[in-house]
């Protein structure tokens, strides 16, 4: 965090203060990290679930190794064409402001 300046209050409590720009960074990496954490719970719960269902002696049959690779493929996949997408849509300027400024553009002879 380059460029964070310290404001002290009084000593024992010191606010650094920042500017939009590292709000919305911090904004981001909490957000992230929101993300982080319900994987990790989700993780949690079955391999907390998984010992409990083999005590019972719950085995499920669909449970092999081919599934779980071809699992894995099928995720993989997914995520990639997910984020592809993500991609195109956030780096296509083509909404009401795109048309708003292409207007303008064009009426100023510059596209």
């Amino acid at each position: 965090m380059g460029g964070v300046k310290k404001q002290v209050i009084n000593e024992s409590h010191v606010t650094p203060v920042i500017n939009d720009k590292q709000e919305q960074e911090l904004k981001k990496q909490v957000d992230q990290e929101a993300i982080i954490d319900l994987i990790k719970q989700a993780v949690g719960i079955v391999s907390a679930l998984l010992p409990f269902l083999a005590f019972l002696q719950w085995q499920p049959e669909w449970l092999t190794e081919n599934n779980l690779q071809q699992f894995v493929v099928v995720s993989g996949l997914i995520v990639a064409f997910l984020f592809n997408v993500y991609s195109i849509y956030k780096n296509h300027y083509s909404g009401k402001h795109a048309r708003v400024q292409k207007l303008f553009l064009k009426k100023k002879g510059l596209k």
